[in-house]
């Protein structure tokens, strides 16, 4: 049961969704709420924003690099951050590394503001999840539960019971490699058999043909990072144009199954 209002309300009236991911402040820090506005505008329906890391381990070259490029006071910047939320009434979730987002309480402040409709943490050990989840869902924020391949099956139940957003990882590594395989399909199908959850993929997602099929074969939204922070470098317009590629995608996917 996903507890944000925001994603509730997009549920609602959405049957699917695209994720975008972005590191906080890239490339510009005083351009980035603008930046995050049009991406919305051209057809991401959640922002994922990166949190500043100084060992971004788990991400590939490209996602790294734009950490070492960033602010690093943006972390605890709350002005800041209440200026991304400003730019759009869309969902936006925030993807952290625990050490970096939750050993201090800058993630609670981020709930409390109303910044975050969601954390993702993808380092995060199920029972650091579930106690993070403890503080902020009373808050109105949700917590992602990853799921993978490599899981054991009592823990898949686990992450499916405790968590109503789940990301299901495509493949096992850093981010960033692209992807075609099919074998996340058992996995989902188990998800979608348990009921009650909105499954999102994730990793190597980078045309409008993937997020088609992944959509059609029931995932509920798609996460885009890598492919979109590439277009960035190239170019805004380059992203803009890739974003709405993916959008369409999704509504290809949509209107296939009305």
């Amino acid at each position: 049961m996903i507890c944000s209002e925001r994603m509730r309300a997009y549920a609602k009236t959405h049957n699917h969704a695209l994720v975008g991911y972005i590191t906080a402040g890239y490339p510009d820090k005083e351009k980035f709420p603008e930046l995050l506005g049009r991406c919305v505008g051209e057809g991401m329906s959640v922002l994922e924003i990166g949190f500043p890391s100084p060992d971004p381990y788990a991400d590939g070259e490209v996602i790294r690099e734009a950490h070492k490029k960033v602010d690093p006071s943006i972390a605890e910047d709350m002005e800041f951050w209440k200026s991304v939320r400003a730019c759009t009434s869309n969902p936006i979730w925030i993807m952290g590394y625990y050490k970096d987002l939750c050993t201090t309480d800058i993630y609670l402040e981020l709930a409390k503001a109303g910044v975050a409709d969601a954390f993702v943490i993808p380092d995060a050990s199920l029972e650091q999840a579930i106690e993070l989840k403890k503080k902020v869902n009373p808050l109105g924020v949700d917590v992602a539960g990853f799921l993978s391949e490599e899981l054991e099956n009592d823990k898949v139940d686990q992450i499916l019971s405790e968590f109503g957003l789940i990301y299901q990882k495509l493949y096992h590594g850093v981010t960033g490699v692209p992807s075609s395989s099919e074998s996340y399909k058992q996995l989902l199908a188990y998800g979608l058999k348990h009921g009650g959850n909105h499954m999102f993929a994730g990793f190597g997602i980078s045309s409008g043909e993937r997020v088609e099929e992944l959509l059609k074969n029931g995932f509920y939204g798609a996460v885009v990072g890598t492919a979109i922070m590439k277009a960035l470098n190239r170019s805004e317009e380059e992203m803009y144009a890739l974003i709405r590629e993916l959008k369409n995608g999704m509504e290809r996917a949509e209107s296939s199954t009305d």
